[in-house]
Parts: structure tokens; sequence; C-alpha cells
């Protein structure tokens, strides 16, 4: 037998470019077993010095690395040599493999080559696995078609089936999140009959839906225009005198502004931003207290036993290029767990805390902790500059950079800012692409103080118009080059933004073109200024 070659540690290139999901918290290592530290190919086989040390070396990797990237290497290199990978370490390459930045096609095949191994050396697969492998058969996906849903119904029916194994009867167990996995996952192909499938398979599980499930809903009733159903949502957690959470407030702002409910959404954003003020005057005021507390913010404990996956943990990345301006699918019926009755002082008055202030907005009931996060700021600058309210973008875009992010866990104090995402940049890019097409009047939907209504520019204000073009530009060239890079669509609205605001003048579009590239280096350039740019290069 042809003997292995030890691992060197450079053998297994590290990628320059890999980023990993920050909200999520490094995993653990893990301690190997006391038989494989001292034969990592398993107790029964026969190894010599030199495979003895590089299986080891693996394994150690496996057990102690955070890189997807390494960890999906070590693994293939293990699985080539026919080693034995423990349980333990089949865990936690399934928890690394999840924490990757943006999940692809490819990183649920990575699961599922790793559920495989599991079946091969007769593991137990526990739930939280199936349920990760149900979420990602459909992450990555822009657009889901029902082979997509299908596929995630194969899974849900394989782990079903082991439930009559011996020892998996527990694990095999769809639990709340199986489900809320699976309406979320047929919300995203738009088609009501998965839609129906799944809340069926909900109902017959006889399992309570928790907060996550209830807003998972909102997605699918802002796609077909139901109002309605969002709004009793709303009203099923303030009857509970239940917290709807930031997440829902978002996906309530989105259901709303996507409709051009303007008004509904000044609202809400002004009552979340003067949370905002109440925290930061408190935080002023027991600033000398906690000083000599002596009190340390405790880290989150480690919990992929329960894990959920959010539906809206990547609302802010919406795309409004192509809002259709009223819904392409017909209204779909309420389920029978959702809540028909109106807004209920009782309901308010159980909430948790009767001391936290609450402010009530239409049906939804804002809470004293609500602060904005970077997602509700990106949502409402991309409502705003979508239907043309530029100016009120722009201040939007203004509390974002000047905001203490304190989203991340620990974070008492924050000394960091929101940063300037190119989804904010975008939707303000493409609002002035928008607002330079017609002539209608800006929007005053967001109330302000007299002073602010006073400065609001008209529409006859054109110049103003080119001003916030060149501010936002001047600012989009002042961000770290490693934050992000502008793709082709980002680069699009904005040649055409000042294409419509110079009628087309070739020597502004070349210059704007030269500050780019000068910024991000060389850029592919937009296929309606191909001829322009590439001639004057």
């Amino acid at each position: 037998m042809a003997i292995p070659q030890p691992v060197d540690e450079n053998s297994i290139e590290i990628n320059p470019f890999e980023r990993m999901k920050t909200h999520r918290l490094p995993i653990n290592p893990v301690r190997l077993p006391e038989d494989l530290q001292t034969d990592p190919t398993g107790p029964t086989e026969l190894s010599c010095s030199n495979h003895l040390s590089a299986s080891k070396k693996l394994l150690t990797m496996m057990a102690e690395t955070q890189s997807p990237f390494l960890m999906w290497n070590a693994y293939l290199t293990a699985v080539e040599r026919n080693m034995y990978i423990p349980p333990i370490l089949l865990d936690r390459i399934m928890r690394v493999l999840i924490r990757k930045y943006a999940a692809t096609r490819e990183t649920f095949l990575r699961l599922h080559d790793v559920i495989i191994q599991y079946q091969k050396q007769g593991c137990i697969i526990r739930r939280w696995q199936w349920n990760a492998l149900i979420y990602h058969s459909a992450v990555g996906l822009r657009k889901l078609q029902t082979s997509h849903y299908q596929s995630a119904l194969d899974i849900y029916w394989q782990m079903v089936s082991y439930r009559k194994s011996p020892g998996h009867e527990r694990e095999s167990t769809p639990d709340i999140c199986t489900y809320t996995t699976l309406v979320y996952i047929a919300i995203r192909t738009r088609n009501h009959e998965h839609v129906s499938h799944a809340l069926s398979l909900l109902t017959g599980s006889k399992l309570v839906p928790d907060r996550i499930a209830r807003l998972a809903m909102i997605p699918f009733y802002t796609l077909t225009g139901n109002l309605r159903g969002v709004t009793n949502i709303v009203q099923q957690f303030n009857e509970k005198g239940e917290d709807i959470g930031i997440d829902g407030i978002n996906a309530y702002i989105w259901a709303f502004g996507r409709l051009g409910h303007l008004k509904l959404l000044g609202d809400v954003y002004t009552a979340l931003r003067a949370n905002v003020k109440e925290i930061r005057l408190g935080e002023q005021g027991d600033s000398s207290k906690e000083e000599n507390s002596g009190e340390v913010a405790l880290p989150v404990s480690e919990d992929m036993e329960n894990i959920v996956y959010n539906p809206f943990e990547n609302a802010g990345t919406h795309e409004l290029d192509d809002l259709p301006d009223k819904p392409e699918l017909e209204p779909f019926p309420l389920p029978h767990t959702v809540y028909q009755g109106s807004l209920s002082p009782e309901g308010i008055a159980r909430q948790p805390d009767l001391s936290q202030r609450t402010q009530i907005i239409t049906d939804l009931v804002i809470r004293g902790h609500h602060i904005p996060d970077r997602i509700t700021y990106t949502l409402c600058m991309q409502v705003f500059a979508y239907y043309g309210d530029i100016y009120h973008a722009l201040k939007i875009f203004r509390d974002t950079i000047t905001t203490p992010d304190s989203s991340q866990p620990g974070n008492k104090r924050p000394t960091k800012h929101f940063p300037a995402t190119q989804q904010a940049y975008r939707a303000l890019f493409l609002g002035i692409v928008r607002k330079s097409r017609e002539g209608n009047h800006f929007s005053s939907n967001l109330p302000l103080p007299p002073s602010d209504v006073e400065s609001s520019p008209s529409s006859s204000d054109t110049e103003w118009l080119k001003d916030a073009l060149d501010f936002v530009f001047e600012s989009f060239l002042a961000i770290d080059t490693e934050q992000f890079r502008p793709n082709q669509v980002t680069l699009r609205w904005i040649l055409e933004a000042f294409a419509n605001l110079t009628q087309f003048d070739t020597e502004t579009l070349i210059g704007v073109w030269h500050s780019l590239e000068t910024k991000f280096g060389k850029l592919s350039v937009p296929r309606d200024y191909r001829n322009i740019i590439r001639v004057n290069r």
C-alpha cells in the first residue's frame, strides 16, 4: 500500500477573498477522542508514523479551523484517504460550512456530502442538520422553481422516513423550524399550490407556529399585494402581547413600502428614530454609572440545537429595479392560525415590560427597544428613492452613516457607524435616474421639523437634483475599496443618472468613468455605454 505523504500546512491554499457571516459567533474548537489522538485513522487500522502524523494534522485542522474553505479541503483529503472521521468532527464540519458568507448551491452540495458521510458511518443525523440541509437546498438562488421546492420536500420525506430506524426517532421528527423553512421555500416559488401544501404540512403537524413561523407569511402577502394578511398577522402579535421584533417591523415596512405607502413608512421610521434618540439620552445619563459598574457583556452561547433560519436575514438585498406597479398574483386566503380581530388594548396591556413605552402606528406596536438596523435603513432608502423622494432618501442615508451600529452581540457602547452599503448607493442612483425621467413633485411624506420642510426642494429645481447626484457620487468614491466593489447594475445606474441630468454629455460620462476606475481599478463597462467609454479610454 502506498504511504501517504505528510500534510504540508501550506498545501491547502487559503482563499484571500473568503468572507464569513460576522453575525454568527465562531464555532468552538473540539477535543478529539482519546483513541483518535493515538491513532487518527481508527483504532483497528495499522498505520505508519508518517501516515499517523498526516492524519492527525488533518483531524486537528478540522477540529480548530474557522474557515469553510480550509475545512472543506481538509475534509476532502480525509475522505480520499478513507480516514475515519468521528461524529463530533462531522458535526463541526457542518457548523463551519454554514458560516460561509454567501451560501450557494455549492454549499448545499457540500452539506449533502457530509450527510452522506454520516450515513456511511452509521451516525445519527441530528434535527438541526436536517433543517440546515432543507434550507440550503434553495439558498443562493434569486428565483425558485417548482423543482427547488420538490428538492426540499425530498429531504423532508427522507428525514421523516428515518424515524422508523432505531435510535433516530427523536432527531428525525420535524419541528417548527422544519415546517417554517418549507413554508419559506414555497413562498419564494410564488406558487399558490406550493404555499398551500407547505401550510397543510404545518397544520397537520399540530405544532403551534412560533414568531418566525408567523412572520414567514408576510413576504408572500407582500408579493400578492394582500396587505390585509399582513395587518392580521401584526394584530395577532398585538392580541397576544408578543414582541414582533425589528425583523418583523422590517417585513412590515417592505410590505407597505413596496406598494407605495410612503406616509405609513415615514411614520414607522420616525417612531424608530425617536427610540434611537431616547436610548442615546439614557446612555448619556447612565454613562458614569456604567463606567463604575464593572459589568462585562457575556458572549452569546453557541446553540445549534434549536437553529432558526430567519427568512428576513438578508431582507436588505431587495432589488427595486423592476418593482411592479401592481401585484403579480391574486391575494392568497389566510390560514386559520392568523388572528382576524382588531387591535386590542387588553393585548397591548399584556406586554412583558409594562414600564416600556410604546408607539402605535396604525396597527403596528413599536416598543421602546425597537431601533432601526442595517436592513431598516436600507429598505427605507430603497423605497423612498424608488418612488422619487430623493430628499428624504438622502436624510435616511445621513442617519445611517451617522448612527452607531449597536446590532453586534455584546456591543454595549458601539463606536463604529453603520456602513454605507452597495444596496443603499444603488437605490439612491436608481432613484435619481427615475426622478430625472419625470416631472413630478418631490413628496414630503416623512414628518420633518418645520425648518426641514421649508428647505424641501421643488420639482423645478433640477440643479438641486444635480447637486444631490454629485453629493452621492462623491460619497461613493470616498468609501473603502475593501468594503465592496461596484457591480454592473450599480455602474449602469451611475452612468444613466449622469447621462439624464447632463443631456448625455460625453465629456461628463468619460470623467465619471475615469473617476470610478481610478478608485476601484479597471471595471467592466455597462453595455449601453461601451461605445462611448471604450473609444475614449
